[in-house]
């Protein structure tokens, strides 16, 4: 479609060369961003078409079944240093892997899962099969001494009594040694009983857990977590990181970075569309970067063999 109107375009002896390159440049640029629209249109339709199916199924009563049977496990999406792009760690996501709709991301069943009771299920199978996949994982980060794999855990879970107790036992049942793991947190604001949250923490960090705090920027308690807990990781929330990218909203965003750094925490950029943004984002303070313009969540099967392990074998 591009290439005829361009041809009548070119054909025309009343427009000069400059005016037809320049409305060539002008209907491409149209056409991109209409093809992007519908892309994005397709997307929404389709993630809403599978939580309606969801929904049918009354809640998803094979849920408790895909877990059991490690349906449901995790992906890994890349972190990587913001100054060189080197590969610094991953975020661990659920993703199932369901027979007939193939690879669902965990928008479409979390809230199923919820409403079933059976996120402490979800979250024993990916801390078990995340510490299980650790040394491989860490072999593929290109510096290992000071990398990180996080995995997600409700703040309301980490208030319950014992919990960190209930899930060292577990790893250490099965095997597994749970040093290198970090614990990535979102809002804490509701968190009931602070002294069993403080008490999980503590016991998961003297077993060599670390402590990330997720979506940093998107609410108070975030910062009030920052200045009572050791955290070893903080993640910027996409619209701060948005915010970055502009001129005035650089010296803002560089504030809060600053105030992260202070603590010793790395900070981290979620949301990350293009690589083209890391030397900015490096020039504002932040360590490293994440999103789909730096990587897609993958199984551990498809994540890149470094250079150096490559050379080694």
């Amino acid at each position: 479609m591009v290439a005829g109107i361009a041809g009548v375009i070119l054909a025309d002896d009343s427009f000069s060369e400059r005016a037809s390159a320049s409305l060539l440049v002008v209907v491409c640029t149209v056409v991109v961003q209409i093809y992007a629209v519908v892309q994005i249109v397709r997307r929404r339709r389709s993630i809403q078409g599978l939580r309606r199916w969801m929904a049918r199924r009354r809640g998803g009563r094979g849920l408790f079944r895909a877990i059991t049977r490690d349906e449901i496990g995790p992906y890994y999406q890349p972190i990587v240093a913001a100054s060189d792009g080197s590969l610094r760690g991953f975020e661990s996501l659920a993703r199932w892997q369901h027979p007939r709709r193939g690879v669902l991301a965990a928008g479409v069943f979390l809230h199923h899962i919820e409403r079933q009771g059976q996120m402490a299920a979800l979250d024993r199978r990916m801390l078990v099969a995340v510490a299980r996949d650790l040394p491989e994982l860490m072999s593929r980060l290109d510096s290992p001494d000071d990398a990180f794999v996080t995995v997600n855990l409700s703040p309301h879970r980490l208030a319950q009594p014992g919990y960190a107790g209930e899930i060292l036992d577990l790893l250490s049942s099965e095997g597994l040694d749970p040093a290198g793991l970090m614990i990535e947190m979102t809002e804490a604001s509701s968190v009931a009983d602070w002294g069993s949250f403080l008490d999980n923490i503590q016991r998961f960090r003297s077993a060599g857990v670390g402590l990330a705090i997720d979506d940093f920027g998107a609410g108070h308690a975030n910062l009030t977590l920052l200045c009572q807990l050791d955290v070893d990781l903080v993640k910027l929330d996409r619209e701060i990181v948005e915010l970055a990218m502009t001129a005035r909203g650089s010296a803002v965003v560089w504030g809060a970075i600053a105030t992260a750094r202070a603590t010793g925490a790395v900070v981290v950029a979620e949301g990350v569309e293009d690589r083209a943004w890391m030397p900015h984002l490096a020039m504002v303070g932040v360590q490293c970067a994440q999103g789909y313009g730096i990587g897609y969540p993958v199984p551990l099967s498809e994540l890149p063999i470094p250079q150096r392990a490559v050379s080694s074998r």
